[in-house]
């Protein structure tokens, strides 16, 4: 049993999600239709489609989508519930199968604390939403608390490109440490810049020879780069993909990360990776000690003792890391992705 009426109601459009999108219409069968609800394609790179071949999907603006179009779907994929038209759009078409997608983390916000003690505000997302499609562990234990029960929340909520992100994205592995994200504070990036300093200052101590570190992404560094920091710009999803496989590490410093796709695309392509506690994805793309390590958020000396002790990894323990890496990443494919969609629909038809 599968829909044949499919609409998602998204944000802004990106290459994760096209992915997504084109995997879910390989799967459907007979004539079915996919419209996707989005924001200004100008805010999302509208030439993004051209590598994309979705077969039966339409695209429709956020700000010229009528929520009172009388057209009957099978099932709905809503990002949250933090835009107006698509709320209203859930509850005019209360019968459709909903799929609410979430990255949120529980972080005590009085936002999120107003919301959790208002009688009627998880009681209305509930109604809205039939299930949690959430990031991961932390935005489960959310969902938790708005009351979903636990066969209402799937988790996997956002996937990669997996014909770009692949370790053949590059023939060589270098000894080398990348970034790849905004220039902006709340990445890290302070954080990340004292720690490779302090991790040459190590590496020299314990007669360790130094990897570089590439910076890659919009925007500018916070201060001067270090000795063995290599800066580049915005990188188009094929070259991120190319610099990670070239790579035998991706460092992810953020202050805060609800979620973090960057890290199971890093991951898909072989990576190892070393990542802050602040980071989403951690909780399921990280085995300690076997595929990278957790440092503690804005813990600059953690970080390069993270770094050193990767520098210092045998050629077993990078070998055993890629595939760890690899075989994690698979659990947010395109495919996994679909089939979770796809396998949620089927449980609201049962009941």
């Amino acid at each position: 049993m599968k829909p044949q009426n499919v609409i998602i109601l998204w944000g802004v459009v990106t290459s994760f999600f096209l992915a997504a999108v084109r995997s879910l219409s390989r799967e459907l069968d007979g004539d079915f239709e996919i419209t996707v609800v989005a924001s200004d394609p100008n805010s999302w790179y509208p030439e993004l489609l051209d590598k994309y071949d979705l077969v039966n999907v339409s695209f429709v603006s956020y700000d010229s989508f009528n929520v009172r179009k009388k057209l009957k779907y099978d099932l709905m994929i809503i990002t949250s519930w933090n835009f107006k038209k698509y709320r209203k759009f859930a509850r005019l078409n209360s019968q459709t199968c909903t799929i609410m997608t979430m990255d949120n983390q529980f972080r005590r916000t009085p936002k999120q604390i107003a919301l959790l003690s208002s009688v009627f505000g998880p009681i209305y997302i509930r109604k809205l939403m039939q299930f949690a499609f959430v990031g991961g562990l932390r935005q489960s234990k959310y969902a938790q608390m708005l009351g979903f029960t636990k066969e209402r929340i799937i988790s996997g909520a956002f996937s990669y490109d997996d014909q770009i992100f692949r370790p053949e994205a590059a023939a060589i592995r270098i000894n080398q440490f990348c970034f790849i994200g905004r220039k902006v504070a709340v990445k890290g990036l302070d954080t990340l810049l004292s720690g490779y300093e302090i991790y040459r200052v190590l590496c020299a101590q314990e007669n360790v020879l130094p990897w570089d570190l590439v910076i890659a992404g919009p925007g500018a560094l916070p201060r001067k780069t270090p000795f063995g920091v290599l800066e580049r710009s915005y990188l188009f999803p094929e070259e991120a993909a190319e610099l990670m496989a070239s790579s035998k590490c991706f460092v992810l410093p953020s202050n805060f990360e609800p979620f973090g796709v960057v890290i199971t695309e890093a991951a898909a392509t072989g990576c190892l990776i070393i990542a802050s506690d602040a980071v989403g994805a951690a909780d399921h793309m990280v085995i300690e000690g076997v595929n990278g390590f957790i440092f503690p958020v804005n813990d600059s000396r953690g970080l390069a003792q993270a770094l050193l002790e990767m520098t210092k990894f045998s050629d077993q323990q990078f070998i055993d890391g890629e595939v760890a890496s690899k075989k994690l990443a698979k659990g947010f494919s395109p495919d996994t992705w679909t089939k979770k969609v796809l396998g949620a629909y089927q449980l609201s038809k049962s009941k």
